[in-house]
Order: structure tokens, then C-alpha cells, then sequence
């Protein structure tokens, strides 16, 4: 704790004090109805004793002005005036006898039990928040008793500020005292006094006290003076002289900033920190005008703090339900859209059940188209008769076994026997067969008919009403259409290969009835075809397969709508369960060009598989391979879609004759199409409540703004007439 000396005394005086108070071991003088204790401590001009008065029994506090000069009887005549004036002041210490003949002239005051602040915050370093605040506040009622008087105190620090039994402040050490109608100086202690009154020729002013007594407030809160500060302190006691120390303390109070000491010393509390910032400022103008204007402050403070939670109740409740009503709405809201969204995927999954079953009967009719065609072929005379011609024929028997292995197709040495074969009679006659059947004007649209013997080799064919010789005499036993299967045998499958080349070639796996077969690439073309064909028999006896391919992309078409398309899958268990067999974008695939390897390798979920109606991703829009290929972007996203499985009579008319193609059909509706008219309603109403909140929200903030615009202008006209009722009191000197 610094609490240096008032200035006027000199260093010597000071030294000499000092020496004095230790040379004397006990009181300087005995003081009838009194008996002294003991020493309770030294000040500037004299020694404060504790004594016991003989009379009453009560416990007094004597101070003996031991130098005995001018000085210390102006001194103890100015205390003793101020002392009395204030007699009925319970904020000072209360004067009770005076010796001023005696030697050394004493006069005689309460005793305070809890000795000084400045004792106080030597044991503690500092004083909790609270606590401080109610001694300044005391304090600073104690200074508005005595400027009410016309007593200014001008020496206000820690050590002049003793504590009652209470623990109530009280004043103390009046010698620097002035009244406010007197114009003499009056140097206080250092660190606790004004700039102005750091001056020589300063003129006493109530806002010194206002200084002095912010000074003590930061004290209780940080330990030690606003301004400590060891190279100032070193410089100022270097200086020649009184008034260059006076200069020296001056400048470094009006330069200093203690906006972020003040900040630190009251943790947080700004309204506090305004207070202490404006008690402490450097310029007289700029400081409270009064004590009252402190109290005021203070009270405006407490008011605040005690108005708070009803702000912040009237505030946060507000916003509370604001903020429980958004969080309502925004629950309810995507609830709601879910359940919208829902509901609606429901109804258009139906819808598009019942699409895709229209599709599957137009679907089941076209199949039924290929299938009748495929029929009245293998039941032809002309193919049966030509058939068992070439069946029978001694010449093609001499060759057929030697063409029936579909390893040995790209085998040089056959050359010869395809030769045979390709023109061979029967063989000529069948092509001729099939020219008839391509120019019916009741065959389906077709990209090639064909006709294998009962080994799987090709022995007649028409493309666009030409013969293919060049594939006439391949072995196709491996193809679904033949082996009656729903796959290809894979030829580069080693186990695949083991098995063909075990089969006995007259029981080697074959159609019984009219097939429709998995899609695969023609050996001819390159294109991607599927097949549809039908066992030739004679009695018991298997003469062959007729077979008309169909690029794929042009064997079953659709109605579809700008928003909905139907496309063709593969539902037969095997490898090409899920696999497309018609799509919209095949047949714009197929005007482009050759349709891509990936199309084929894409599949239907097992999931949409597995559900009447559902929301699904198009397999043909997920490819990225497709990413610059034009149109794709039509089939991206998601679509909502349902299935129906496509029933056929394979050649039989009636509806009796009807049963599982192993085809599914897929009805797809835009997932964003179907959503849009919710989502659009759902937008509106979401803007309407979002106008609506920020309404209220701006209505909210308005009144909350005019509330404390109101609550200021009060505050504002209770200081103002504060300030004026005071205004005479402080200024009267």
C-alpha cells in the first residue's frame, strides 16, 4: 500500500518526526480524566494515542500535536473547527475535548475499533466488489454531509478513512481541510490528489473530494492507487524542488489512461466502471460535479441492475416465444412436407403402378406379336420339310457334328464344310423360307430371322432380306435362345468350356417352347439384340430352332408423357436380373449409334425389384460414362415409380394361356415434377410465417427500443434536476 505524506511538510521535518516518535517510549504528555494505553500511530505533525476516559469508562482516541509550531496549531485550530462544525455528522469522527494550552495541545475524538482502510487492505491486499462499494458509497454520502457544511476535506486516502464497529466508514484527519469560501491552497497526499490541486496556487473545489474518493474506491478494488508507476515515482523524487515535483505528478496524471485499469479492477461491470472513469478523470470538467452526482450514478447503477432481469425477462421472453414458435412452425413444417412429400409419393406410386400395368399389357401384347410370329415359323410345312431334308441328308450328316462345337466357330480349317453348308439346297430353301416370312406384312419389325438344326449351328438366315453367309455354319448352342436358358454360356469361362466340350451333342440343353432370351451382342452386327424362338419338331423327334432377333431399343414401345416414361427390365433370376431391355434412351442411343457395353451393365435395384411402387434412381441416368452423351441429363435424379410384371400367352392366344414372362415393367414419374405444386404451396406458406415472425420480431425491437428510450429520458431528467438542486451547493467556495 503507498500512502505517502501530505507535501507540505518537508523531508527533514519528516526524518525528524520519525526520530522523535522512536526516541519516546511512552505518551508525550498525561491529559487529566484520561489514562493513555497505548500508541495507536503516528501521523505528519504528531502521535494518536488509545485512552480510557476515567469518567464514562469509554474508550477515546487522543492526538497530540507534539511540534508545537504555527504550523501545528493552525493545524489542530482547522481540525478542531471542522471537527465541531460536523458534530452532528455521524459519517466523521466526532470531536469530544479540546487541550489547546496543554503541552503538547491534543484534542480528543472517538476511538474506531476496526482501525483504517488503509489497515484493511494492508491484512487483505483487496476488498471484494460489494463490499468496496458500499464503503464508497458511505464514504461518499459522509463527503456530500460536509460539502453541505461547506467543508471540503482535501486530503482523502485510505488512512483518513477509519471503521466503526460496523465497519462503517468514517473521516478523518481534517488539517488539509478547507471550507469552501476560503481560497487558501491545500496539498493532499500524492497519488490521491487532483492534477488541479497538485498547485500551489490551486483554489479548494468540491471536485477534488470527487478525485480523491474515486482514488480510494480503486484502491479497495486493486490494492494499490490508479497510478503507480516506479520510474515516475523515482523522477518526481529526483526533482529540485516542490513544484517541479507538483509539475512532474501533474502531467503524468493527464496523460495517464486508466480506461483498461478500471475495466480490469471492476471485472465486467461497465455501469461501475463508467463511475470510477468519470471520478477519476483528469479533467475537472469532465468529473462529477458533486457527491450527489455520484450517489445518483450509483443509484441510476443500482436501478439498472435491479431493472435487469425484468429487461432481460421482458426481453427474453419475448424472444423465448419467438424462438419457440420458430422452433414449432419449423418442426410442424418439415412434418409436414414429409408427410406431404409421403403422401404424395404414395398416391403417384399408385398412379404409376397402374401406368406401368397399362404398359405391361401393351407390352405383354407386343411380346405376344413376337412370339405368335416365331410360332406360325416353326410351324411352317415349308421349314419343317426343309429341315428334315438337311436333318436327313447324308452329305450335311458327314458335316454337322463337325460344326456343332461353338469353340471351333472362328476354327480356319471348317472353312470348307460352312461352304457346304451355305450352299447346300435345303439350306437355300430355308433362306428362301424366311424371305417369305421377312416380307409378311403382318411380321413384326425384326433385324434378322434365322434358323438353327438341331445342334445350335446356324443353317439359314435373312438380314434386311439378305443371307448372312458369313455366320451360316457358326455354332450358337451357347446362346440363351437356343439352350433355353437365361444366359449365355460364357465362353471364356473355363468351367463353361469344360462343360460344352463334355456334352453329348444329342442331349445337349435346348428349348421345348417358344423362349424369349436373355440380351446379348450379335456376332453379325455388334449390336444388342434379343431373341425370340421356337423349338421345330416332327413327332418326337428335335429338327431345329427358328429365331427372329430384334435390336434392342425398337421391340416394345411405349406411350410416355413429357414428365413420365415406361421402360422394359429383365426380372428372371440369373446375372441379368435388373438389366434393361427398353428404355426411351435406347432408341436415341441406337440413332446415335452403336448402344454402349455399360447400358447392359447397369441394373434395377433388388430393392425396386422388390416393391410395387417406390422412389428409385434411374440406372441409365447414374452412368457416368453416358455423362456428354445427349439426353442423358432427362433420366438424372430421382423419379417415383411402379411395377407390373408382364404376362404373355409365348405364342397362345387367350387370356387362359397367359403366365410370367419373367419381364417387369417400370412406370417413372419426376420425383421434382410431383413435388413441385407441395413445394411451391410450402415455399408461399413459409415466406407468409417467416414475413410474419420478422414482423413481430420488428415490432418487438421497436418497442423494446421505445422502452428504453423512455427509460433513459427519466433517468435523464432525474439527473438534470438532481444536478441543479446541487449545482449551488458545489459551487459555493
Amino acid at each position: 500500500m503507498f500512502d505517502d505524506a501530505t507535501l507540505h511538510q518537508s523531508d527533514d521535518e519528516k526524518a525528524n518526526a520519525s526520530q522523535r516518535s522512536l526516541e519516546r517510549a511512552g505518551p508525550p504528555a498525561t491529559i487529566p480524566g484520561y489514562e493513555l494505553e497505548y500508541r495507536l500511530g503516528n501521523g505528519a505533525y504528531g502521535e494518536v494515542w488509545a485512552a480510557m476516559d476515567k469518567t464514562t469508562g469509554r474508550r477515546v482516541a487522543i492526538k497530540f500535536y507534539t511540534h508545537r509550531g504555527t504550523v501545528d496549531m493552525a493545524m489542530l485550530s482547522r481540525e478542531v473547527e471542522k471537527l465541531a462544525r460536523l458534530s452532528a455528522v455521524r459519517y466523521v469522527i466526532q470531536l469530544l475535548d479540546v487541550g489547546w494550552n496543554a503541552s503538547p495541545p491534543y484534542f480528543v475524538m472517538d476511538f474506531i475499533e476496526n482501525g483504517s482502510i488503509e489497515d484493511l487492505l494492508r491484512q487483505h491486499g483487496t476488498l471484494p466488489k460489494d463490499q468496496a462499494l458500499e464503503i464508497f458509497r458511505e464514504v461518499l454520502v459522509g463527503l456530500m454531509h460536509l460539502h453541505n457544511k461547506g467543508i471540503l476535506h482535501c486530503d482523502l486516502k485510505p488512512g483518513n478513512v477509519l471503521l466503526d464497529t460496523d465497519f462503517k466508514p468514517r473521516l478523518a484527519d481534517f488539517g488539509q481541510s478547507r471550507l469552501s469560501s476560503e481560497a487558501i491552497p491545500a496539498l493532499g497526499t500524492m497519488l490521491y490528489m487532483a492534477p488541479e490541486q497538485a498547485d500551489l496556487n490551486a483554489v479548494p473545489d468540491v471536485r477534488w473530494d470527487i478525485y480523491s474518493a474515486g482514488v480510494l474506491f480503486y484502491c479497495m478494488l486493486s490494492g494499490q492507487p490508479p497510478h503507480i508507476d516506479e520510474a515516475w515515482m523515482k523522477r518526481m523524487q529526483a526533482a529540485g524542488n516542490l513544484e517541479q515535483r507538483l509539475e512532474i505528478y501533474r502531467r503524468q496524471i493527464i496523460s495517464a489512461n486508466l480506461t483498461k485499469q478500471i475495466k480490469a479492477v471492476v471485472k465486467g461491470d461497465s455501469g461501475l466502471a463508467s463511475i470510477l472513469e468519470q471520478c477519476l478523470a483528469a479533467n475537472a470538467n469532465r468529473r462529477f460535479q458533486s457527491a450527489e452526482s455520484v450517489l445518483l450514478a450509483l443509484k441510476q447503477r443500482e436501478v439498472q441492475h435491479a431493472r435487469r432481469p425484468l429487461l432481460i425477462l421482458g426481453m427474453v421472453a419475448p424472444l423465448m416465444l419467438l424462438a419457440v414458435m420458430l422452433s414449432f412452425f419449423s418442426f410442424m413444417y418439415r412434418q409436414a412436407r414429409i408427410d406431404t412429400a409421403s403422401a404424395i409419393e404414395q398416391k403417384a406410386g399408385e398412379k404409376n403402378q397402374w401406368a406401368a400395368q397399362l404398359a405391361a399389357t401393351s407390352a405383354s401384347a407386343q411380346l405376344d406379336r413376337y412370339c405368335q410370329f416365331v410360332s406360325r415359323m416353326a410351324e411352317d410345312p415349308a421349314v419343317t420339310h426343309e429341315l428334315k431334308q438337311l436333318y436327313n441328308d447324308v452329305e450335311f450328316q458327314k458335316i454337322a457334328e463337325s460344326l456343332a462345337n461353338p469353340l471351333l466357330n472362328d476354327d480356319a480349317t471348317l472353312k470348307d464344310n460352312r461352304k457346304i453348308l451355305s450352299s447346300h439346297p435345303a439350306s437355300e430353301r430355308l433362306s428362301q423360307s424366311l424371305l417369305a416370312f421377312y416380307r409378311d406384312p403382318e411380321s413384326p419389325v425384326s433385324a434378322s430371322l434365322f434358323v438353327s438344326d438341331p445342334y445350335g449351328t446356324q443353317v439359314a438366315n435373312r438380314f434386311q432380306e439378305e443371307v448372312n453367309k458369313g455366320i451360316l455354319g457358326k455354332n450358337y448352342s451357347y446362346r440363351s435362345y437356343f439352350n433355353g436358358t437365361n444366359r449365355d454360356v460364357n465362353l471364356d469361362s473355363p468351367a463353361d468350356v469344360e462343360m460344352l466340350s463334355n456334352q453329348d451333342l444329342k442331349r445337349r440343353s435346348r428349348i421345348n417352347d417358344v423362349h424369349i432370351s436373355a440380351v446379348f451382342t450379335s456376332t453379325a452386327n455388334d449390336r444388342w439384340k434379343i431373341a425370340f424362338t421356337a423349338p421345330v419338331t416332327d413327332g418326337d423327334d428335335f429338327l431345329g430352332v427358328v429365331a427372329i432377333t430384334v435390336d434392342m431399343g425398337t421391340f416394345v414401345e411405349f406411350e410416355n408423357g413429357v414428365h413420365q416414361y415406361a421402360f422394359l427390365i429383365d426380372a428372371r433370376p440369373g446375372e441379368h436380373l435388373g438389366t434393361i431391355l427398353e428404355h426411351p434412351f435406347l432408341k436415341e442411343l441406337s440413332t446415335q449409334g452403336l448402344i454402349p457395353d455399360e447400358v447392359f451393365s447397369a441394373r434395377v435395384s433388388d430393392l425396386a425389384l422388390s416393391q410395387a411402387y417406390g422412389v428409385i434412381e434411374d440406372p441409365i441416368g447414374q452412368l457416368e460414362s453416358l455423362a456428354n452423351t445427349k439426353g442423358r441429363e432427362a433420366y438424372q435424379g430421382k423419379w417415383i415409380a411402379g411395377s407390373a410384371r408382364v404376362r404373355c400367352g409365348f405364342g397362345l392366344p387367350g387370356r387362359e394361356n397367359l403366365r410370367d414372362s419373367g419381364l417387369m415393367v417400370f412406370a417413372a414419374e419426376n420425383y421434382a415434377d410431383v413435388l413441385r405444386p407441395s413445394e411451391e404451396l410450402s415455399d408461399a406458406l413459409l415466406r407468409l410465417v417467416t414475413w410474419l415472425l420478422l414482423t413481430l420480431f420488428v415490432v418487438f425491437i421497436a418497442l423494446v427500443m421505445f422502452a428504453m428510450r423512455s427509460i433513459r429520458q427519466a433517468e435523464a431528467r432525474l439527473q438534470l434536476r438532481d444536478s441543479g438542486s446541487t449545482e449551488v451547493g458545489s459551487t459555493t467556495r
